[in-house]
């Protein structure tokens, strides 16, 4: 699995932000769609991407 590299997205603007509590509400609300879906909510990641513009 590969990530995004944090250097490429600051250079274009873009920085991953980290709030705990955002991605808990976002695992916990997603999970039931993935489960739907037939996919294990515990092998995804969700990424926050903030824009300076």
């Amino acid at each position: 699995m590969s990530r995004p590299a944090p250097a490429l997205a600051q250079d274009e603007g873009l920085s991953l932000i980290r709030d705990t509590e955002i991605e808990e509400i976002l695992r916990r609300d997603s999970a039931p769609i993935f489960e739907a879906a037939g996919v294990d909510p515990k092998t995804i990641n969700i990424l926050l991407i903030g824009s300076k513009s």
